[in-house]
C-alpha cells in the first residue's frame, strides 16, 4: 500500500483531473491561480512579496502546498466579516484583521521564520499559526533541531521569556532525550520564542495540520499531545486539523460560502 504522503498526493491529483487542471509529473500546476479557489487578494499578494518564503514561485502551485492551503483556507475572508473564525478556531475574539508569512523577530542573528498566517483579534491579542499539509507525513529528520545561537551561555532565551517548560523541552530536544517523528517541534519553539519576545503573553500559536485516516495520523497526534503536555499552560498552544476547522465554519458562514 503506498504510504500516507502519497496517497495524499493521488487524491490531490484527482482532484486536479475531475476539473480539467493540468499538472506536471511532479503534480504542479501550470499557474498559480489553477490552484487556487480565487485569485490572491491584492494584500495577500503584497504579504507573500515581502516574506521570505518565495512561495509565489514554484512553491504554491503545488497540488501538495501547505502555503496553498492556508490561503485557499483564509484568503477568501480577507475582505470579509470573520465572525465565524472566533467560533471555528475558539479564538474567544473576532479577528479584525489578518497576515500571510508573518515575522516575529527572536532577536538572533539570521532571517525571522515565517508563520503562514496571524490574525489580530479585536481584544489585543494575536493568534498565530503554523500549518502542515503533508509535510507531516514526509518522515524528516528532526535530530539536530537547533542551531548553537539558540543556547547562549548564561539564562536560557525562553527562560527569559517567561517559558520554561520551553526552555527545558528545547533542552532535552537538543540533547536527543526526546524526539519528534512526525511533529517539527523546535519549530514551534523557535516560533514560541519569537512571540514571545515581540507580544509578551498576549499570543496563541494553533498548529493546523491535515490528518489523513492512517497509523502515521495517528503518531503524529500522539506527538502533538506530548509537546503540548511538555510546554504546559505556559504557553497557549492548541492543536487543530483542516478538518475539525473545516466542519463547523462551513455549517455556519451562510449560503454561498461552502463551494
Amino acid at each position: 500500500m503506498p504510504d500516507t504522503r502519497s496517497r495524499i498526493l493521488g487524491e490531490r491529483q484527482g482532484w486536479a483531473a475531475r476539473r480539467g487542471i493540468a499538472v506536471d509529473g511532479s503534480g504542479y500546476t501550470q499557474d498559480l491561480d489553477a490552484n487556487l479557489f480565487q485569485p490572491l487578494h491584492p494584500e495577500t499578494m503584497a504579504d507573500f512579496q515581502r516574506g521570505g518564503g518565495d512561495e509565489l514561485g514554484r512553491k504554491m502551485r503545488a497540488l501538495h502546498s501547505s502555503s496553498a492551503l492556508v490561503v485557499n483556507t483564509f484568503d477568501y475572508w480577507r475582505s470579509r466579516p470573520m465572525d465565524w473564525l472566533a467560533g471555528a478556531m475558539h479564538l474567544g475574539s473576532e479577528p479584525s484583521s489578518l497576515r500571510f508569512e508573518a515575522q516575529f523577530h527572536t532577536g538572533l542573528q539570521g532571517n525571522p521564520p515565517n508563520l503562514d498566517v496571524a490574525f489580530l483579534l479585536v481584544d489585543g491579542r494575536t493568534v498565530a499559526v503554523e500549518s502542515k499539509f503533508t509535510e507531516t507525513y514526509a518522515h524528516t529528520n528532526h535530530a539536530v533541531p537547533f542551531k548553537d545561537k539558540y543556547f547562549p551561555t548564561g539564562e536560557g532565551l525562553w527562560h527569559a521569556r517567561g517559558l520554561p517548560r520551553c526552555q527545558e523541552l528545547a533542552a532535552r530536544l537538543r540533547n536527543q532525550e526526546i524526539q519528534f517523528r512526525y511533529l517539527n517541534a523546535a519549530q514551534l519553539l523557535t516560533h514560541s520564542l519569537g512571540l514571545a519576545k515581540c507580544l509578551g503573553g498576549r499570543f496563541a500559536l494553533v498548529y493546523l495540520w491535515y490528518a489523513f485516516p492512517s497509523e502515521e495520523a495517528k503518531k503524529h497526534e500522539e506527538e502533538t499531545n506530548a509537546f503540548a503536555e511538555g510546554v504546559g499552560t505556559e504557553l497557549d498552544f492548541r492543536a487543530l486539523t483542516y478538518q475539525q476547522l473545516f466542519s463547523p465554519a462551513l455549517s455556519g458562514v451562510g449560503p454561498g460560502h461552502d463551494s
